[in-house]
């Protein structure tokens, strides 16, 4: 099973020390961005690489959903962000959040995050896949870029080593993967798991993008078919098997607990992740 995240990353030769604690203001300084000449070719560049098609990816609604999270969920991962655990009601006006969170501003709503991700839209590349958003970013034609976590490690990891550079025709460019940004929280009562920034209390909720890929076995198949399947699922999710799929370096994947020992960990340092933290 895969699990991926919507990562982050800004230009940050054209950040410099702006904030970018909240979504509104990542949406801001795209805003600004847009439509100036970002990597020196005399054309005007956009202020976001994110998916919008045509393809289909799921990153396509990951961005909307990344901005969306931290709106709908402030009490942590098992309220969910889709509905009132409660009623069943869906989490999408500031009313019907505010009969879950009673002290959250209004801003709390599908609604408001629906806003941010139109505004970014705006300023985005239009109608371009998940690829193609990366080809763009990497070309230096974006200032902010929201994406799996595959194509950014790719970006940074290169044969040459780990790098902050977009070294396509764009010598002076730097990029950094910066944390998801939140919203803005009046109190720690209503917001458990808010972070301290310099834009105070901000609430930022994790995103599960999708997963990968899943096996299941139908009922209806013959018991000796069922058998033949168990047994190719179990060989190929076998650490034996699965262990060097996954230690490429260019991705960032959980692992089981039961699968990281020592010969792991070292296999996976030889293959140029870091070492594990004490």
């Amino acid at each position: 099973i895969d699990a991926d995240y919507m990562a982050t990353v800004v230009r940050e030769d054209l950040a410099g020390n702006t904030t970018l604690d909240t979504w509104e203001q990542w949406v801001a300084f795209a805003e600004s961005q847009n439509g100036t000449d970002m990597n020196g070719d005399g054309k005007p560049d956009h202020g976001a690489c994110i998916a919008l098609g045509p393809a289909g990816h799921f990153s396509v609604f990951g961005v909307l959903m990344a901005i969306a999270a931290p709106h709908l969920q402030l009490g942590g991962t098992s309220q969910g962000a889709f509905f009132n655990t409660d009623t069943l009601e869906p989490k999408l006006t500031a009313a019907a959040m505010s009969q879950i969170y009673p002290d959250a501003p209004s801003s709390f709503s599908f609604e408001t995050a629906l806003a941010l991700y139109k505004r970014l839209v705006d300023v985005a590349v239009p109608g371009v896949s998940a690829k193609d958003a990366w080809d763009y970013f990497k070309n230096g034609s974006c200032s902010t870029w929201i994406s799996l976590p595959g194509f950014v490690y790719k970006t940074q990891d290169t044969k040459f080593g780990t790098t902050n550079m977009l070294t396509r025709n764009v010598p002076n460019a730097t990029m950094a993967r910066v944390e998801a940004p939140g919203v803005p929280c009046p109190s720690r009562s209503t917001c458990p798991y808010a972070s301290d920034t310099s834009s105070g209390l901000v609430s930022r909720a994790p995103f599960l993008a999708t997963s990968g890929f899943g096996f299941a076995i139908s009922s209806k198949a013959s018991a000796i078919q069922q058998q033949l399947l168990f047994e190719l699922f179990t060989y190929v999710s076998a650490p034996e098997q699965s262990n060097p799929d996954v230690q490429e370096w260019t991705v960032s994947d959980p692992f089981r607990l039961s699968q990281l020992d020592n010969e792991t960990i070292a296999d996976l340092v030889e293959r140029g992740w870091d070492e594990p933290v004490p």
